[in-house]
């Protein structure tokens, strides 16, 4: 693990903060200017980067950087290469040594050097040689840097080594090194720590320092989870204490539920049960617990005393039986087979005069009544007290209802009452439950029987000649000749069947829902599954609401509450409806937003679209508010209509144009794009060309722009055109007109058929005879041999030399050494392994140990690497990811995923999957941003970074090609983990190919100073190094112009970036200067 630096902002645009100074370029030069473009700091920097709300400026000179007051007075001289803000007027500075704690008054308060400082509440947190401690924010070493990582938990800080983890206190102070494969919290004081490969957890008792005062040791998971629930049940039992309640309650710890007394102790001997049912009414709670494995045992509990009144192992029980009967059901086996009663005793038959009738199944206790049924599937009744009243002679009773059932003997229904007594005689096909004093009876069977109305004492309201019969409060809904009518409690009719509609639902508030055409399921075209149209009545028959309409949204509502719109939907196409049932809004439109809330309001209007698209506006009553029809109209117009001025926007033939409140036409429809500015100017787009009018319609500014976009918070905006620019950044900042080098040509090298071409250089090429040899040699351009063909391998040609390996029979004879082009050995062959030359180095293999060679032969650097890369400049990289230099010292570390690539300028570039950055020679980062590519800096401390590259695998499934777009960091990842050329055989055969990934876009390339901040807004299309001159060839694509809503140009001429500080004006970048435009 390398330690990482989250907290600098290292990649934001650089003005965010307003304050009366800014940074300036000229010449690419930094200084500093105030808001009046008057100078405050010279532009004699390399860059001059804002802090802390431009309270600082970090500048630098000769790529090392100093900071500055806002004023230009020197705070840190300019000796260090980098430095951050932390907090509280505290600074990190990075010199050759490595990092230091620094205050304002550059005064360095930490002694010793690090690799990075960072915030670690309430201290610091320090990184050496990839290990992290923690510093005080006076300086001083709390912890030292040992391991991998430490990150702040409550109160605690966690430490992280080698897959294993510690803690320290609050203070800093060790409590248990490394040693758990994990530790988590089990409440704010304990902490649980977990052994790798082994069942054995311990537990911290910890006070408020985070020390540890106890310690416990767990060698199973379930004593574990005991110690944790009883730890928690602890504290809920406290907060029950301190609640002051007076009869025990439950509390739930981890699933399991515990009962409480008041005074905090746990009772029933602190038993737990994984169910709990409370009854308020009976004071009585049913709890469930497992009483051995498998085996599970109902408690019935006095909830007010906490004492257990009866176990029991049945399956489940009605708790609520007990408020209204001595006996609660119970299932033993299946359905409500059984009784018991509060003392646990339990009954699976009942007696009557001798005779026993075992339970199968028992319904509810009301009236002090309950049906039970026989095994034999007869029906009977008992009272409260378990006693049968009604002996089992029925096929069916219903629950009772004041005081009366339902009753089904030899196929016809009838009443009964509490004591068995036929109170309506059983004779009737079908019967309704009581519903206010009323049943409906069936005489007759199937759809030819007809429905009556009788009255609880068997008294006929209505005779059996009817269709259907609907219940309610009032009266009933009754249809008769496939016409729905009303008749009432008072025995009356209020409307005869005169409704002709499939359903009319029982009246609710006084209106009843119609429904007509039935839908029937498409694939057994039998079951009914609703209705095509629906509407409303009103309680004398009246329709408020034909039904003609496929769904009615909240009318039912808007009755009752006497307000609002219900919305309507007929033939795929919506409208509104009040109470009163009067459309408001016709079924016209495929939209119709805000008019609910206009309507409701009776303010404003609404934006409304028609099919065809076909845009208007509609006042608060539905009116249209525009005579001639528009394909688009913006929400804006509502408003402008409210203030009887101004104009929106609106369209008409694929075109769009501006028109005022009252529809009328303030510009022509001629543009393609319009955007409102402010309320009196637009910008427009015109036969692909931009341009502002205003809200007459006057042209403001010409189209002849090929894009366009608002300054956010000015008063300005910015053209922009493609116009390709080539510049030359030279090694002193300073820019010139340049153009692009020639691409670069392939090595002219003349292949001949005789020879396998291995490597090809400017002037040479290596090359083995095709045949059995495979001994290799070197040939020039044309092919002519330079040298003997006797080299088992050849390497490239860096600074004069190639690493070439002998042939011979035996591992000893096969050594490597140098030779020039003509074959001859400059340095023998006395290497396991080599490779090639490079900054005047190169590293050899003796012994399986690796050490560096200078091109005289000399060993430079004693073979002592495991491993061992080409220097980079002044350095490289040994022993996986250590930094070195040209001496040998260790200078630096590398996180584990990335490869040192380049150096130059004291800037290094390393390369991880998917993505590039700079780092310091001592491996630290210069920014906590990836990119897709990076350039070397030059000695004006100028580099270029690159995001936004995309690249697209082809694949093939079977015989179809489908393509994928991927990011460049995804498509290395994904090509590290699969391969270029992945192939899966699903388990159907299905055969998947990757054929390989190919760049779709280049991507676009910011420039940065030393600091790793941005330079500039300015995007480029192409940046190409130049090692001879330490110079850049750049190419932008986008010239912009800044004009005001007025159409006024206020850049003279055109300029490559510009961009909004919060404080307000814009600041302008071309070719190395900028200015700043209020």
């Amino acid at each position: 693990m390398s330690y990482r630096i989250s907290f600098f902002l290292l990649f934001l645009p650089l003005i965010s903060i307003g304050q009366q100074h800014l940074p300036f370029v000229k010449d690419g030069k930094w200084g500093i200017i105030d808001q009046n473009n008057n100078i405050v700091v010279e532009a004699n920097y390399q860059c001059a980067t804002p802090l802390h709300n431009f309270t600082y400026f970090r500048v630098g000179k000769n790529n090392l950087l100093g900071l500055l007051s806002e004023n230009g007075k020197e705070i840190f001289p300019i000796v260090y290469q980098r430095i951050e803000y932390l907090e509280d007027d505290l600074f990190v500075t990075w010199n050759e040594k490595g990092a230091f704690l620094v205050n304002k008054n550059h005064q360095t308060l930490s002694v010793k050097p690090y690799q990075s400082i960072s915030p670690l509440f309430p201290f610091l947190r320090i990184h050496h040689h990839n290990k992290e401690g923690i510093l005080s924010a006076d300086g001083k070493e709390i912890f030292p840097p040992k391991y991998q990582n430490i990150e702040k938990q409550q109160h605690i800080f966690i430490t992280h080594d080698n897959h294993q983890f510690g803690f320290l206190n609050s203070k800093g102070e060790e409590q248990v090194a490394p040693k758990y494969k994990s530790l988590d919290f089990l409440d704010e004081n304990h902490l649980v720590g977990s052994i790798k490969g082994g069942p054995l957890k311990a537990v911290y008792v910890l006070d408020k320092d985070g020390s540890i005062q106890e310690e416990k040791s767990f060698n199973k998971k379930s004593d574990l989870l005991n110690y944790q629930k009883q730890l928690y049940l602890k504290s809920e039992a406290q907060k029950v204490k301190a609640a002051n309640l007076s009869v025990p309650v439950w509390v739930d710890i981890l699933g399991d539920k515990y009962l409480v007394a008041p005074t905090g102790k746990v009772i029933l001997n602190a038993a737990s049960f994984f169910y709990v049912l409370e009854d308020q009414k009976s004071e009585l709670t049913i709890a469930r617990r497992e009483e051995s494995e498998g085996k599970n045992a109902f408690y019935l509990i006095d909830q007010k005393k906490g004492r257990p009144l009866y176990k029991n192992t049945f399956k489940n029980i009605v708790l609520d039986d007990y408020n209204y009967s001595d006996w609660a059901r119970i299932t033993i086996d299946t359905l409500w087979d059984g009784l018991v009663n509060i003392e646990g005793t339990v009954k699976r038959q009942i007696n009557d005069n001798g005779n026993d009738y075992g339970i199968k199944n028992m319904g509810n206790f009301y009236n002090q009544r309950a049906w039970f049924q026989t095994k034999s599937g007869k029906y009977g009744v008992i009272n409260e007290h378990a006693e049968v009243i009604i002996p089992p002679i029925y096929s069916v009773i219903s629950d009772f209802k004041d005081g009366q059932a339902i009753v089904r003997k030899n196929q016809s229904y009838g009443i009964i009452d509490t004591e068995g007594k036929i109170v309506i005689p059983i004779e009737y096909n079908g019967f309704s439950k009581l519903y206010d004093n009323w049943y409906t009876i069936k005489k007759g069977n199937g759809s030819l029987g007809k429905w009556g109305i009788i009255d609880k004492n068997g008294r006929f309201i209505l005779q059996c000649k009817y269709e259907k019969i609907y219940l309610d409060d009032k009266g009933a809904n009754i249809k008769q000749n496939g016409k729905w009518g009303r008749f009432l409690k008072t025995g009356k009719w209020a409307f005869q069947p005169k409704i002709p509609v499939d359903e009319m639902h029982p009246y609710h508030n006084s209106i009843a829902r119609l429904q007509r055409k039935p839908k029937y399921d498409p694939i057994d075209r039998k079951t009914l599954i609703g209705y095509q149209y629906e509407g409303y009545a009103d309680e004398n028959g009246n329709i408020i609401l034909p039904p003609v309409y496929q769904e009615i949204l909240g009318f039912d509502k808007i009755w009752e509450k006497k307000e609002g719109i219900a919305m309507l939907r007929k033939d795929q196409k919506i409208g509104y409806v009040n109470y009163h049932g009067e459309v408001v809004l016709p079924t016209e439109y495929i939209k119709a937003e805000n008019f609910v809330n206009a309507w409701s309001i009776h303010k404003g209007g609404g934006i409304v679209v028609k099919p065809g698209n076909v845009y208007n506006a509609v006042d608060y009553n539905g009116n249209e508010l525009l005579t001639e029809e528009y394909d688009y109209l913006s929400d804006d117009f509502i408003k402008i209509w409210e203030d009887s001025s101004g104009v929106t926007i609106a369209g008409f033939g694929r075109k769009k144009g501006l028109i005022d409140f009252e529809g009328n036409r303030k510009s022509p429809f001629v543009y393609q794009k319009i955007f409102p500015l402010d309320s009196t100017h637009f910008i427009a787009q015109k036969d692909n060309l931009w341009g502002i009018i205003s809200s007459e319609g006057d042209t403001l500014s010409e189209f002849t722009h090929q894009n366009s976009a608002p300054l956010s918070g000015t008063n300005k905006v910015k053209y922009i055109d493609r116009q390709n620019q080539v510049y030359k950044i030279k090694a002193d900042g300073s820019w010139e007109s340049s153009t692009l080098p020639p691409s670069e040509k392939t090595d002219d090298i003349n292949e001949l058929a005789e020879f396998t071409y291995h490597i090809i250089g400017e002037d040479y090429a290596i090359v083995s005879k095709k045949g059995k040899s495979k001994l290799r040699g070197i040939v020039d351009t044309n092919g002519k041999a330079l040298s003997k063909f006797e080299f088992k391998k050849i390497g490239p040609f860096k600074e004069g030399l190639a690493f070439a390996q002998k042939d011979g029979k035996t591992a000893k004879d096969r050594k490597y050494g140098y030779i020039n082009k003509k074959g001859k050995w400059v340095i023998n062959a006395q290497y396991n392994k080599a490779k090639s030359f490079s900054s005047g180095f190169a590293a050899v293999n003796i012994k399986n140990k690796w050490g560096f060679i200078d091109l005289n032969g000399k060993l430079v650097l004693p073979t002592k690497y495991s491993q061992a890369e080409d220097f980079k400049g002044d350095i490289t990289e040994v022993n996986h990811h250590t930094l070195i230099n040209k001496e040998g010292k260790e200078i630096g570390q590398l996180i584990d995923e990335e490869h040192l690539q380049k150096t130059k300028n004291g800037k290094g570039i390393v390369k991880g999957i998917g993505y590039k950055k700079h780092i310091f020679f001592n491996g630290l980062a210069l920014y906590s941003k990836k990119f897709d590519d990076v350039t070397v800096f030059n000695k004006a401390g100028i580099a270029f970074v690159k995001t936004g590259e995309k690249w697209e695998l082809t694949r093939k499934i079977n015989k179809t090609t489908v393509k994928k777009m991927f990011t460049k960091r995804d498509m290395e990842l994904y090509i590290s983990e699969y391969g270029n050329k992945r192939r899966v055989v699903s388990m159907t055969g299905d055969v998947s190919q990757d054929m390989g990934f190919e760049k779709k876009i280049e991507g676009t390339w910011r420039m940065i100073g030393i600091d790793g901040a941005p330079l500039n807004n300015i995007n480029f299309s192409k940046v190409i190094y130049l090692e001879e001159d330490d110079s850049f060839i750049i190419q932008t694509n986008m010239l912009e112009k800044i004009v005001s809503f007025d159409g006024e140009l206020l850049t003279e001429e055109a300029v490559m970036g510009s961009m909004v500080p919060s404080f307000g004006g814009v600041i302008l970048f071309d070719k190395g200067n900028s200015n700043y435009l209020k």
